[in-house]
């Protein structure tokens, strides 16, 4: 700022100060609110030291203004029920014009949002109301949230073992804005899953009914946690934070957990070099059910294999799990051609174990022939191709 305006500045500010001393006031005190003032003395704790994680929204105004005082009720209001998502902050010009001028504040009220770094901070531009600034800062919100499926479940429980997990079961597609915050005020401390109401196997192993629930599963605890508080950031966090204070923190966060893998995520992934030992040929007690193909398979055959896995997981032996799976045969041919199919699409059951036999299924890719084929197989199949007689997969399964 040039010396004449940056004088001119001081002036405008120093009048307004003494000639409002009267009629000026603190939009910003009393116990109903969660809005720090801020001053030069406290500028760098607030806000500067929580750029790395932190979204901070300050108003910065004076009392004179014409919008801050209503908009300031509303500010108050918002701060209470979405602090620990946001920080919320303001600044009164009237008495710190050099914080003002030094964040180069001209035009009374401003709303300036602070993601963290690196994305520089910006003015709210259109609708002075606190839901509308919210709106726009919450894109911003940083996340350890990943989402965990019946195909990535066990991976994320078992990594890190000395890390609590926290799942957030729920009918939402992505992690809301509580649950997101949650996940960075824990980093490091716990690992934080989302999974959709429609993972009903998931749902009835951790004895969840309805949504949204959190549930917190603890390595020393025979049964999992479940919250039964109000759905607000601090009352999670307290409850949260009783768990998280009784381990070593595991280092890192959920995106650090093995069940980030793209090919965990998914409830029928692609069999091949990076994939396999994760998915099939690494797992104890699976066999692995693999659509042989020529190239990705059409819709149709994958969905049929996730239909067909929500089947297993109601109906699972004890001991025995059934991972689906999918292989291009003109990717993978070495191993494709093991099965010696003539045609594709087509099923092999395969157990990774030691001896590595497999049977192939005989009938279309249909739910109705999959199932049929794929719970009951001939007691003596593990050295043949094909069925004969009836018997319980995990039955042959040790004998492969």
């Amino acid at each position: 700022m040039a010396p004449v305006a940056r004088t001119l500045y001081v002036l405008v500010g120093l009048t307004a100060l003494l000639v409002g001393l009267v009629a000026a006031k603190n939009l910003y005190v009393g116990l109903k609110m969660n809005v720090t003032p801020l001053s030069r003395m406290n500028w760098d704790n607030v806000i500067t030291k929580g750029r790395p994680r932190l979204v901070s929204i300050v108003h910065f105004y004076r009392s004179n203004d014409g919008q801050s005082e209503q908009f300031s009720a509303d500010y108050k209001t918002v701060s209470l029920d979405l602090d620990g998502i946001y920080k919320f902050a303001a600044v009164d010009c009237d008495e710190n014009y050099e914080l003002c001028e030094k964040e180069g504040v001209t035009k009374f009220p401003t709303v300036r949002v602070y993601p963290p770094l690196p994305v520089p901070p910006f003015d709210h531009e259109g609708e002075l109301s606190a839901k509308a600034v919210t709106n726009v800062a919450a894109r911003y919100v940083l996340s350890n949230v990943i989402t965990v499926t019946s195909a990535n479940v066990d991976t994320f429980i078992s990594d890190s073992p000395a890390v609590p997990k926290v799942l957030l079961f729920t009918d939402k597609k992505v992690a809301p804005l509580i649950f997101k915050a949650l996940s960075k005020s824990f980093e490091k401390k716990l690992f934080f899953g989302l999974v959709n109401k429609e993972e009903e196997t998931l749902m009835k192993r951790y004895g969840v009914k309805t949504t949204p629930q959190i549930v917190v599963i603890k390595a020393n605890e025979k049964k999992p946690l479940l919250y039964t508080g109000e759905i607000k950031y601090q009352a999670i966090f307290d409850f949260l934070n009783v768990h998280s204070e009784t381990f070593v923190a595991g280092g890192g966060s959920s995106q650090d957990s093995a069940a980030t893998k793209a090919w965990l995520t998914e409830i029928v992934p692609e069999l091949e070099g990076k994939s396999g030992k994760d998915i099939c040929f690494g797992v104890e007690n699976v066999l692995c059910v693999i659509l042989v193909s020529d190239g990705k398979p059409d819709k149709e055959y994958i969905e049929t294999l996730k239909e067909a896995h929500k089947l297993f997981d109601r109906k699972i032996d004890r001991g025995t799990k059934y991972n689906f799976m999918w292989v291009d045969r003109t990717k993978e041919a070495e191993f494709a051609n093991i099965f010696g199919l003539e045609s594709v699409p087509n099923i092999a059951i395969l157990n990774p174990g030691r001896r590595k036999r497999f049977v192939i299924h005989p009938g279309s890719v249909t739910l109705d022939s999959l199932s049929t084929f794929s719970i009951f197989l001939p007691s003596n199949s593990c050295s043949q191709r094909t069925p004969s007689t009836r018997s319980a997969v995990a039955t042959c399964a040790s004998q492969i």
